[in-house]
């Protein structure tokens, strides 16, 4: 396929016009070419597992060659010889998820405001999302998990971010005394068998969803037993979704893609049992006489499966197609696929259609099935994108499938590690129980712990002798585990740089936080759509009735999610160390004041607990203002003959005596009429203000002589009372 096909960045793209509706064997077609051009990676992402699980032909339970292998006559070197599954690549890719998935915990929501904008707001968005991830979002450490296992394993896994909202049909039961309390004529006229058409037709107006003949058996059973039941519909499920998906299993993408963003279509495949795809119609709004059709001819059949094997016969449309495979879905289930497509209304804006269809009924060329689909829609996101993140260990080339799993990097060495172990142990057991030589044409007797051994002539029987075990296989071995931890940026012994701890970064928060920061977006422009207005009002904590300066609408799009995250971070002694590095940086260096000391011990904080950080300290600003409130209340206490003396220690003595000077010589801020003429006139409140303006000013001399006595002058910008 060529690129212009594919990519809607090529200059040759055209987008398709949705009013026209899907082709459906258009869609059937290029979700058959693209599991067939995606072949080849799907027999590498097999390999790759059969790597890392140490699958291979002729396994026995016990690890020893028991089978002939690769035309053998016979196991080699010998049978019951030593097949250990050495797990070098699995035990990588484990320390890897879970560091992933570890820096992800680890990693706090934060929201910066994109123009500008207020600090209240900023907070109040890191502290919804926190919220909103921690509380609502109770899939996301699961197929986090799960996509750092695709991420490693197949080199590249795809998230999916959507809004799920489902709907579920329940029974409520209702009876005549609940009817008599709200309308007693019509509880009357149930009960006397008037009017039942009437009445009927009044119960559809309450309940919309039930059907004229439904309506006529209420009636019935209201005036028989005294209640019924009714159907309705409750919001089951109303929130934002993530779910993982590998390439070539459960989504599929043109390989020559470059970026996901910029595909002409992606498919995302489901297999769904008749009871789920009926569900389907209720939650979701499937068309019902699509889902029976598909059900009644489509149970079992896998004719877009990414394996393709020789020709198979469809029973139902008489016709061959090739490269086709049913074996790949299981009984019982349904092959259905969304597809989503770039295309462009009839004013010509863009947008991102969903159509879901079942591939099987779309294959041959029948007429009356083509234009059939289980639902057609514009997705309706606002930021107009695809509803998917792509998450690569690695970036080869601007192919975004260019990317290699570690097994297939690994599996050379995990291989020669084998031939190792396996070489070892089978020198032991040759040590342990060494063949038997004896005479030409005699048998020997039974060798064994406690066997009976006739004796003959001297010499006639005897051990073979066994070379001992290299003892460069150890060394060898030793060799390449170094070779594929320094590679998966692991720490060896031998390391006296920071190079592992380079990789580690760029893997972490290059290759994975970063792509949350995208998916943690979306989740935040989703609930700003569809989210309910009273449950984000009541998470932050206002009520959604009454007027406030904050608005929902004031959110959209003026604040961007960012996670931070240090791989030393891991390291208690390591970050401590910092920390500690810091501090005394900031206090031989800094002789202009330039280091601000609340980022600096925001940034501790984080180290530690940026969760616990973000509890704990106020942002600056705030903490200002505290300090600037807690003062004129001290202030207003002095005024009216309370002593007080000044706190001791949390306190910034500088901004404090600032506040006091403000209020004595009056700023317009903070207008003094009589306030020099009141503290002139009374020595008692006079003598309260100096001293608690010279307790200010005593701490705010011991801590700059601290620091002149560290860096040897004066702090610039230093100022008295």
């Amino acid at each position: 396929m060529d690129t212009a096909q594919d990519d809607a960045n090529s200059p040759d793209f055209q987008l398709q016009e949705a009013d026209s509706g899907p082709n459906m064997f258009r869609l059937a077609r290029a979700y058959q070419q693209v599991c067939t051009d995606l072949n080849p990676r799907i027999r590498q992402d097999e390999l790759n597992y059969d790597t890392r699980h140490c699958v291979w032909p002729g396994q026995s339970a016990d690890q020893r060659k028991n089978a002939v292998r690769s035309g053998d006559t016979q196991p080699f070197p010998w049978k019951g010889a030593s097949d250990l599954r050495v797990h070098v690549v699995d035990e990588i890719i484990n320390h890897g998820v879970a560091i992933d998935v570890m820096a992800l915990a680890k990693a706090n929501v934060r929201a910066v405001a994109v123009e500008g904008g207020d600090l209240a707001k900023a907070a109040i968005v890191s502290n919804f999302m926190r919220w909103l991830v921690l509380s609502q979002m109770t899939e996301l450490p699961d197929e986090a998990e799960v996509l750092a296992n695709y991420r490693r394993e197949r080199g590249l896994g795809i998230l999916g971010v959507f809004w799920d909202s489902r709907v579920q049909k329940t029974q409520q039961k209702i009876s005549l005394a609940e009817i008599a309390d709200t309308a007693p004529d019509v509880a009357t006229a149930i009960q006397n068998g008037l009017f039942p058409e009437e009445i009927a037709t009044l119960l559809r107006q309450f309940f919309p969803e039930i059907s004229a003949k439904k309506a006529k058996r209420m009636v019935k059973e209201l005036a028989e037993n005294g209640e019924t039941t009714v159907p309705f519909t409750i919001q089951q499920v109303n929130r934002p979704m993530v779910r993982a998906y590998a390439v070539g299993e459960d989504i599929f993408l043109p390989p020559n893609t470059t970026d996901l963003q910029s595909a002409r279509s992606i498919f995302r495949k489901a297999l769904l049992s008749p009871e789920a795809a009926r569900e389907k119609v209720i939650s979701e709004g499937w068309d019902k006489d699509y889902v029976e059709d598909a059900i009644e001819h489509c149970i079992g059949a896998a004719e877009m499966t990414p394996q393709f094997t020789t020709g198979n016969v469809d029973t139902r449309f008489g016709t061959e197609r090739l490269g086709v495979s049913s074996s790949d879905i299981p009984a019982g289930l349904i092959e259905f696929v969304y597809a989503y497509e770039r295309l462009s209304d009839e004013d010509g804006v863009p947008g991102i259609y969903c159509t879901v269809f079942c591939p099987s009924l779309h294959l041959a060329n029948d007429q009356e099935a083509e234009e059939q689909y289980a639902k057609h829609e514009l997705l309706g996101y606002r930021d107009g994108e695809y509803p998917f993140v792509e998450f690569p260990i690695e970036k080869l080339s601007r192919f975004l499938l260019d990317t290699r799993g570690q097994p297939e990097v690994l599996r050379g060495d995990q291989d020669a590690i084998k031939t190792e172990v396996d070489a070892r142990r089978d020198n032991a057991s040759l040590s342990t129980c060494p063949p038997v030589t004896h005479p030409v044409g005699r048998e020997p007797g039974r060798i064994g712990p406690g066997a009976m051994v006739s004796e003959r002539r001297p010499g006639e029987y005897g051990y073979m002798a066994v070379p001992p075990a290299p003892q460069a296989s150890v060394e060898i071995q030793g060799n390449i585990e170094a070779r594929t931890r320094k590679y998966a940026g692991r720490p060896t012994a031998e390391d006296t740089t920071n190079e592992w701890q380079v990789k580690q970064q760029k893997q972490i928060a290059y290759g994975w936080l970063n792509k949350w920061q995208i998916v943690f977006r979306k989740v935040f422009t989703l609930h700003m759509q569809y989210g309910p207005d009273e449950e984000f009002y009541r998470v932050i904590g206002q009520q959604s009735d009454k007027p406030s300066k904050f608005n929902k609408a004031d959110f959209n799009g003026k604040y961007d999610l960012y996670l931070a995250y240090d791989v030393l971070n891991n390291d208690p002694e390591m970050w401590q160390a910092k920390i500690k590095a810091m501090g005394e940086v900031a206090a031989q260096f800094d002789r202009n004041g330039q280091v601000d000391y609340s980022k600096l011990l925001q940034k501790a904080f984080d180290m530690i607990d940026p969760i616990l950080a973000e509890d704990v300290l106020v942002p600056q600003e705030m903490a200002a203002q505290k300090e600037v409130t807690e003062t004129q209340g001290d202030i207003s206490r002095m005024w009216a003959g309370v002593d007080l003396d000044a706190p001791q220690t949390g306190i910034n003595p500088e901004l404090r005596l600032q506040v006091i000077k403000n209020w004595m010589t009056g700023v317009p801020d903070n207008p003094a009429v009589d306030v020099q003429a009141r503290v002139m006139a009374d020595e008692s409140l006079r003598k309260r203000i100096e001293r608690y303006s010279q307790q200010l000013q005593f701490q705010l001399d011991q801590r700059e002589n601290a620091q002149i006595g560290r860096i040897g002058t004066t702090p610039a910008g230093s100022v008295g009372a």
